[in-house]
């Protein structure tokens, strides 16, 4: 007999908790759509739950939710354009919202804010990696002009400076935790674990299992309890918790509530998330496994007769799926934060972190993210999987040195990547990039400031607007074209 521990709480939920924790989860589920099985050979649009809302704004949750990408590469596009399957109208077309009435005159060159615009959409005007630039420079034939423009440039362009940075970094992550970022994939990005990973494999694994239908040689027991109660029952004897760090995984699972909504609310309690945050928190979770949650959903709402047979015999739902994910997420991430960071795995506890650490915080992104010298990255590995365990003061001389080190580095970057720019937009532009030496400097800040407002990252839908008015434009031609045959005489 597994016993249970006194100290651990006693979960007890009304019914209107229970009712709410329902509702929730079906909002959530709207942006799953139901998954029939491949023998039915019907075809179903994925993002059938976003059909309702705008093109940009079903984009923007695909890409959220689905990390999806609305649009091609710009430099399909830009092959598109050498294709003429975009033409230079359907280009003038879609930049005419963003074109300014500014202009300037260099030397001997007047230059509109419109053909800035447009030769930043064609080619792409953006800075080379910043590790790469003092590199191109020497190497390049114009290298005497770069020189002069980035001193032209000197002292007028003010980067911003690694603490502000990091201040921006800690501020944007605390506002998408729990928002935009489950708490594992917080522990990911900042911890390097895979988190996510195991409780996709983990899901993946008790979903397998459970729904199939006749083809398991070894069918899984229990099913009978519904796909939480088999889970809940069989996980007693799963010994892969423990590999992962999950200690008393028997005992947890005895102490978990029978209800899968009780289940639910007390891991949402367990991972300290505000009650607003909980639609936003079930989309997420629901997204990350988007064909499994749309089958268990098409299997519990409208399943054909052969499934009917199945989902009557062994239920179940995205409650159910939900009720398994939660716990798993919250088993991961205490012992995750708890060995690298020694707090909480609460929403609360990671927050404060990054509001009391952030040097340390933002080192720890860095490293995770690869942004680090290989220098700076072997000093990070040593901290984060040495023994013992390296102390955020650690940490924070590490960011610190990191900082320093950015400063020295980052001394004239700023300078020598807006010269590059200029002279490709010079170039670009058809005239010598040697005139705008002719210019202020305020002119050639000024050039860079109509660039920077039209980022690389914002031209993908202008992009789709030109490709998509090319195609209409050829769609009607054709069709006149037909018409007229059709109106022609007979020559007989």
């Amino acid at each position: 007999m597994i016993a249970v521990r006194s100290d651990w709480p006693k979960a007890s939920y009304t019914e209107s908790q229970r009712a709410e924790v329902w509702a929730l989860v079906k909002l959530a589920s709207e942006l799953i759509p139901p998954l029939w099985p491949l023998r039915t050979a019907i075809a179903i649009n994925p993002l059938i739950g976003l059909e309702d809302l705008d093109f940009e704004e079903a984009i923007r949750l695909a890409e959220r939710f689905w990390d999806g990408r609305g649009y091609l590469e710009n430099s399909q596009y830009r092959e598109y354009h050498r294709q003429g399957r975009i033409t230079a109208g359907h280009v003038e077309t879609a930049l005419r919202p963003l074109a300014k009435d500014d202009s300037l005159t260099i030397g001997r060159r007047y230059i509109i804010h419109r053909d800035v615009v447009r030769a930043h959409f064609l080619n792409g005007i953006s800075a080379p990696a910043p590790e790469t630039l003092p590199a191109l420079f020497d190497a390049d034939p114009d290298r005497d002009v770069l020189e002069a423009l980035a001193d032209c440039l000197r002292g007028g362009l003010r980067p911003e400076v690694p603490e502000a940075q990091v201040q921006r970094l800690v501020q944007a992550d605390r506002a998408a935790l729990g928002h935009q970022l489950t708490l594992d994939k917080w522990c990911d990005q900042t911890l390097g674990t895979l988190l996510s990973t195991d409780i996709n494999d983990e899901m993946t694994r008790w979903c397998a299992s459970y729904l199939d239908e006749g083809q398991a040689a070894w069918p899984m027991p229990w099913r009978e309890d519904t796909f939480f109660g088999a889970w809940k029952r069989l996980g007693r004897h799963d010994y892969g918790g423990a590999l992962r760090g999950i200690l008393e995984q028997a005992e947890k699972l005895t102490a978990l509530p029978d209800r899968p909504e009780d289940a639910i609310l007390e891991s949402l309690e367990t991972l300290g998330l505000p009650k607003a945050m909980w639609p936003e928190y079930f989309k997420l979770h629901l997204t990350a496994l988007p064909g499994w949650t749309a089958y268990i959903r098409w299997r519990a709402e409208q399943p054909d007769p052969v499934s009917a047979e199945w989902a009557r015999a062994f239920p179940v739902d995205l409650v159910q799926y939900l009720a398994v994910r939660l716990w798993n997420e919250r088993e991961f991430v205490a012992v995750a934060c708890k060995e690298f960071l020694g707090i909480e795995g609460t929403y609360s506890a990671m927050s404060a972190y990054m509001q009391r650490q952030p040097p340390s915080y933002w080192i720890r992104r860095e490293w995770v993210a690869g942004r680090l010298t290989e220098r700076t990255r072997r000093k990070a590995e040593r901290l984060a999987y040495g023994w013992p365990a390296a102390g955020e003061a650690q940490w924070h001389a590490l960011a610190a040195d990191w900082m320093a080190t950015f400063d020295r580095r980052r001394a004239g970057l700023a300078e020598q990547a807006g010269a590059w720019r200029l002279r490709v937009l010079a170039r670009h532009l058809g005239f010598d990039p040697a005139i705008l030496l002719d210019g202020r400097p305020d002119d050639l800040r000024t050039l860079l400031g109509w660039l920077d407002d039209f980022p690389e990252s914002q031209h993908g839908p202008r992009w789709l607007e030109a490709l998509e008015s090319g195609y209409e434009e050829g769609l009607l031609n054709r069709l006149m074209s037909h018409f007229r045959q059709r109106k022609r005489p007979d020559s007989h």
